[in-house]
């Protein structure tokens, strides 16, 4: 080994080792936003602010692509769903009129997470769709 390869080796790791320690590390990951946390990031005066609208959008559009990507995996290895999977896969999980002003949706989702403690706690994206099949159920409620 040349004494000028072996600098370039320990170069590279030294910077390598200064650029992971300037990152965070694992321990500073965090799960995520809680429903608490999305209940402050969406609570504003006037406008709902962009990046409350963008994250909600984000959970809808994640279930709708899971929902269909598991639909197209198991038609693939052509399987056939076991009853409750079935079904969750043949129904939508939550069903929004059509011409609901998306504002009026955020604010379902704030007061759902706000008046259901367990939903504060939980993750943000579980809270949001927790909220909307509560709020905005595909079938009419039994009659009591």
């Amino acid at each position: 080994m040349s004494t000028r390869w072996t600098a370039r080796v320990v170069a590279a790791l030294f910077l390598g080792a200064v650029c992971l320690h300037a990152t965070p590390g694992r321990a500073d990951f965090r799960e995520g936003l809680s429903g608490a946390d999305l209940v402050k990031l969406c609570e504003a005066k006037g406008e709902i602010p962009p990046v409350c609208a963008a994250y909600i959008d984000g959970v809808r559009s994640g279930m709708r692509t899971y929902r269909l990507f598991l639909g197209w995996s198991l038609k693939e290895a052509k399987i056939d769903p076991p009853p409750p999977l079935g079904a969750a896969l043949a129904g939508e999980p939550f069903c929004i009129p059509a011409g609901t002003p998306s504002r009026d949706v955020i604010l379902a989702i704030v007061r759902f997470v706000k008046d259901f403690e367990p939903a504060a706690k939980e993750s943000a994206s579980l809270s949001v769709v927790t909220a909307l099949r509560e709020t905005y159920p595909c079938t009419p409620p039994p009659a009591k």
